[in-house]
Order: structure tokens, then sequence, then C-alpha cells
């Protein structure tokens, strides 16, 4: 098989793993109909993928890969980390910005966003806990950066900060209930008030645990 049509065939399946997903939940989604799609035989698929569960991570890395080269493309080729000065926190919520024009383009993106969000949570569990090693090489160096800088409260230790971090935003789908029938504006408007907890707690005017009013 030649290089250009072998990367080819994996397109066709990849681009056809999306409709899929897009549509359906991970179990509910068939590989035959992905399979059909794509205009492949199972002894083609098994060629470049494992299964349907590699075939699926598969798909997250180039929609992750897609998803990052939008952004540079939005930022004018600037690299995708914080400005100099720029809270780490700040920083996400601008990417958060950004990702609605990525679902706006891409819509495609965002329904399979909404089918995941919809998974058991052992299964969206275990599927971060594979991309627990991109996060900490991408996120990671970010979030201690910002730790040193002093972005965070010196109340908490460095390494709970990171934890708690590391939490949140590989657990963000559930906290921001993408719904099937929420438009990528509801989901903007979660993902805003998600940040703005992240910066400024529940705590009413900002009041400290002993309840006077932080300065």
């Amino acid at each position: 098989m030649q290089r250009q049509e072998s990367l080819e065939r994996r397109k066709a399946l990849l681009d056809a793993a999306l409709c899929e997903f897009s549509e359906k939940r991970y179990e509910s989604a068939s590989l035959n109909a992905i399979l059909k799609k794509a205009g492949v035989s199972k002894g083609v698929f098994y060629y470049y993928f494992e299964d349907k569960r590699d075939l699926y991570i598969q798909l997250f890395r180039e929609l992750s890969s897609m998803k990052i080269a939008f952004f540079t493309e939005a930022l004018d080729g600037k690299p995708l980390v914080p400005e100099e000065g720029e809270p780490f926190l700040s920083f996400m919520r601008r990417i958060a910005r950004l990702g609605a024009m990525l679902y706006i383009r891409y819509p495609q993106l965002y329904r399979m966003g909404q089918q995941f969000s919809q998974e058991s949570e052992e299964f969206r569990s275990g599927f971060n806990e594979g991309f627990r090693d991109d996060f900490q090489q991408v996120l990671g160096p970010m979030i201690r950066a910002s730790i040193q800088r002093g972005d965070f409260s010196c109340r908490f230790p460095p390494e709970f900060i990171e934890r708690l971090l590391y939490y949140l935003l590989t657990h963000y789908y559930e906290i921001i209930c993408m719904k099937p029938d929420e438009t990528p504006d509801d989901t903007i408007s979660n993902l805003t008030m998600f940040f703005e907890f992240l910066e400024h707690g529940l705590s009413a005017g900002g009041a400290t645990e002993s309840g006077h009013r932080a300065p």
C-alpha cells in the first residue's frame, strides 16, 4: 500500500468515526457503520487500529491536534501559552472563548463533546486517565509557573493547587453539563461561570474562612 493511499484510508476511517461518534455515544456507535461510511473492510481497519476504543482514542488525539492548529491560527501563530504576566485562569478563559469559534466552524466536534459528556463517569475517568501524560506535558508547566508567579492563593500548598486544577480541568464536561439540546453559546456561558468560580470561589463577597471579608 502506497503512503498516500494509506494516509487517505486512515483519514477516511477517522472522518467516518467522527460522524458516528458525534451522533451516538461510544457503546451505541457501530464499527460496521464506520467501516461502511469509510468504504473499507475490517481487515483494512485492523491494519490501522486495534479496536473501536483505539479508534476512539486516536480520533480524540487527531481532534486535539486540530484544536491546537486552530488556536495557533487564531492567535496569529503565537504559542499556545499565557502571555507575559497573564494569569493562568485568564489564559484558560481566553482559550475557552476561542473554543466557541472552533465549535462554530466545526459543529461535529461540539456534537461529539456532547456525546462524550453523556458517557458514564467510569468511561470518562478511564478515558481521561489515558491523557494524563498529555495534560502534564502541556498544562502542567503552565500551572506550576503560575503558582510560582503568585497567581493563586498562598493559603494552599502548590501540590494541592496543581492536583485540584488537574481534576477540574479534566472533568469539566461533568461540571458544565453539555446537554443534547444545548448550543455552543450555552456551553460557553457555562464555561464562563466555571472559570469565574475558579477565580473567585463561592464565598459571598470574597469572605474568608473566619467570616471577615478579604482585603
